[in-house]
């Protein structure tokens, strides 16, 4: 690996770039080796399905978080930035052109208050708080704090956001495009970022009107609880091209950003409190206990823990519509279909494959060397990240 850690006399472009491309390049922290057996028996001759000798093959184990496998989410966090840049600028790579007569709006989506909580300065717990603190963003009272209300909500943020772009579409046309990054807060409450797209001038304080409409409700047929936006919402518009340019693309980045945080990111700050400790416990349970009890209508208890779920929350951390970028072929761009292109480049010119590989056995494999490297590496680009020219 190059060293990267000698930076003077580079700009910060350079060591973006530079740093990025050696992360990109690691290889996977937590590999899973699959045992197989090839499809031709290089001593008969014979072709077939598991025929051949028994081997080892290593592929990447394509986390998307962080402290799970740093290179691995590294490579997911290019592709969601490719694809949320494929819909404002077009990508030259993939001959995605770009969007002509568009007009573009940065909406902020949050939870709304379940119970004060402690913020930085002067609180209303009658202390001040240092940026800091370990006791940020958690209840100042947990024994009022609605911890039913925010599990319900973080349960069903999916489903408002669902309903919220309905009505955005209906109201302002089905030509209406977004691409979604969903942020976990540190109160425990999912927070979402939008960037839409439209063919047409809209007015933000419309879009906001008929965001705060938007409601879905705990029991079938509108009954039940009824499930809305915080007050604490805004809409901007932006502009991808002139001076505005490096804003659009500082709002994607974030917005990407936020699709790569799990609960230890979040508690990063608070990793010795435990109150914070206690709090999200008790989130996770109420969370649970709502699943299996069936109050919620449409909620079921999970079959599977899902790894950076939080507070009930198990949605996708990224989405875009399909018409947020498109290929030539008329596909929609995604992570998938990115991997996909990839794996095409990378085996042309092999031919077809003889046979069919059994695949007996897989178990996974952990490297903390280069995990701790490529922390250490992404940590240095994002001190780097954040400074100003």
């Amino acid at each position: 690996m190059s060293e990267l850690l000698d930076f003077f006399g580079m700009s910060r472009q350079d060591i973006l770039e530079a740093g990025t491309k050696d992360l990109l390049s690691m290889p996977c922290a937590r590999p899973i080796v699959l045992t197989l057996r090839g499809g031709v028996n290089a001593s008969t001759g014979e072709i077939g399905r598991g025929v051949g000798e028994l081997e080892r093959l290593e592929v990447r184990c394509r986390s998307t978080f962080y402290e799970r496998c740093a290179p691995c989410a590294a490579r997911s966090s290019r592709d969601a930035w490719m694809i949320g840049a494929a819909g404002i600028s077009g990508l030259k790579s993939l001959k995605i052109p770009k969007p002509e007569e568009q007009y573009f709006y940065f909406l902020t989506l949050t939870a709304p208050s379940f119970g004060p909580v402690h913020k930085v300065g002067r609180c209303r717990c009658g202390e001040s708080h240092e940026e800091d603190d370990e006791l940020l963003h958690l209840p100042i009272d947990v024994a009022s704090y609605d911890f039913t209300g925010a599990a319900t909500f973080n349960l069903l943020a999916g489903r408002l956001w669902n309903r919220t772009v309905t009505r955005l579409k209906r109201v302002f046309g089905k030509d209406i495009q977004y691409l979604l990054a969903t942020e976990p807060q540190k109160r425990g409450l999912v927070h979402y970022h939008v960037i839409a797209r439209s063919p047409r001038p809209l007015d933000p304080l419309a879009i906001l009107a008929e965001a705060a409409e938007a409601a879905v409700y705990t029991g079938p047929r509108r009954s039940g609880d009824e499930i809305r936006w915080g007050c604490q919402i805004d809409c901007k518009r932006i502009k991808p091209g002139g001076e505005s340019g490096r804003q659009a693309v500082n709002y994607i980045f974030k917005a990407m950003s936020y699709t790569r945080k799990s609960t230890t990111d979040m508690q990063e700050s608070q990793a010795g409190s435990a109150a914070a400790q206690e709090f999200w416990d008790r989130l996770e349970t109420e969370a649970n206990r709502l699943r299996i009890s069936g109050e919620i209508s449409g909620v079921k208890p999970l079959r599977t823990r899902r790894y950076g779920a939080f507070g009930g929350f198990t949605g996708h951390r990224l989405g875009r519509s399909r018409g947020w970028a498109r290929l030539a072929d008329g596909a929609a761009l995604s992570l998938a279909r990115l991997r996909a292109l990839r794996t095409a480049w990378a085996r042309r010119g092999e031919g077809e494959s003889l046979g069919e590989a059994e695949y007996l056995a897989a178990e996974p494999q952990w490297d903390p060397l280069v995990q701790d490297e490529a922390l250490r590496l992404r940590d240095r680009l994002r001190q780097f990240g954040s400074q100003r020219e």
